[in-house]
């Protein structure tokens, strides 16, 4: 008798154990469809053939994570280096092979966006977000690498709004595909001794201040 108590015991055991596995895998599998990802972290691997500031390469993270519900915060950080355009001339323009000149590039870029989402899904679907933008990069005589008061200076800042759509492939893979509207101010400056002098570069814009617009995408893993 005590055997069989002892059975029926471990009998009801492993069925509130399977019973409770299995539901909770179901609401699991329920806030997973409602909720594919809590933060991705993004890049663009094209921006390395151009850059935000003319002449640079922009090796970009992003991270965005949501906020609320619907609503999700993007913050990004680039690197900016030498791009090819520039690495073309250098060899080519007769500018830099006759006097033998070559560039030192350094810069960065900071990126936030606030993004509110108009599908069910948080981090998928049609989006727009606020955007802010700030670039810094110096060019500088690479003969002359410890030389910190003769080099040029270029910022970039930027203000749009922002529209796009997020695809999640299998809750893993973002791809971020946006356009967008808005303001743009675009400083040089040649510095000699540190005394700033602003430089007009209107002629290499193909698109005229003060407008900005926007079309690119990024693509990354979710978690």
């Amino acid at each position: 008798m005590k055997l069989q108590i002892f059975i029926i015991l471990i009998s009801l055991a492993f069925y509130q154990i399977s019973f409770g596995q299995e539901d909770r895998e179901k609401l699991l599998n329920d806030y997973y469809k409602e909720n594919p990802a809590k933060f991705i972290i993004k890049t663009n691997p094209f921006t390395i053939l151009t850059g935000p500031i003319l002449y640079t390469s922009e090796y970009r993270l992003a991270f965005e994570g949501v906020t609320f519900k619907k609503q999700s915060i993007q913050l990004g950080v680039s690197y900016l280096g030498k791009g090819p355009m520039l690495r073309t001339l250098e060899k080519t323009d007769t500018t830099f092979t006759q006097n033998h000149l070559k560039l030192k590039v350094n810069g960065y870029r900071l990126q936030f966006s606030y993004k509110i989402y108009f599908s069910k899904n948080t981090l998928k679907g049609f989006y727009v977000a606020p955007h802010f933008s700030y670039s810094s990069v110096k060019f500088k005589n690479s003969s002359q690498p410890n030389n910190n008061s003769t080099f040029i200076h270029a910022i970039y800042v930027n203000f749009a709004i922002k529209g796009g759509y997020q695809f999640l492939i299998n809750r893993k893979l973002a791809l971020d595909l946006f356009l967008g509207y808005g303001y743009k101010e675009n400083t040089w400056y040649e510095v000699r001794n540190l005394n700033y002098k602003n430089s007009d570069e209107t002629n290499s814009y193909i698109i005229p201040e003060p407008i900005k617009i926007y079309l690119g995408l990024n693509i990354g893993l979710a978690f």
